[in-house]
């Protein structure tokens, strides 16, 4: 179960009443990385305002801000398992998985269990960037 801690939503959305909000996301094992990468590209376009940290964000960026922070609460329902074994494995496979977008790419790792009874593939880490706003 994923813990949210009860931020309080600013009363007035800046810069950097947003950015401070974001950057105490924290996912070390990239488990809720599609979740995260939303985060990040948000943030992307907030620098890209060109706005002083303390002043306000446009009207669009204050209501994506919000919905985000709406749903980022659901989060307290999901419930990730972190025991991956299975009994008496007879093979154990890590299976790699990588893809692109013009904001984001991302790459996650599985590992896959096989027993004579049974096989299961479950998610061991993920990583997610937002793409440079220059290209090379």
């Amino acid at each position: 179960m994923y813990q949210i801690n009860s931020q309080k939503v600013p009363v007035t959305i800046t810069k950097g009443t947003a950015l401070s909000f974001f950057s105490k996301l924290y996912d070390p094992l990239g488990l809720l990385q599609p979740i995260i990468i939303k985060a990040e590209m948000m943030i992307q376009k907030i620098w890209l305002l060109k706005i002083d940290w303390d002043q306000d964000l446009t009207r669009q960026e204050i209501e994506n801000f919000l919905r985000y922070v709406a749903e980022l609460h659901q989060l307290k329902d999901l419930k990730i398992p972190r025991c991956i074994l299975l009994k008496d494995s007879v093979t154990v496979q890590l299976i790699g998985f990588a893809d692109a977008s013009s904001q984001a790419y991302g790459a996650c790792l599985y590992v896959k269990f096989e027993n004579p009874n049974e096989t299961r593939i479950k998610l061991l880490c993920s990583k997610t960037r937002v793409t440079l706003l220059k290209t090379l």
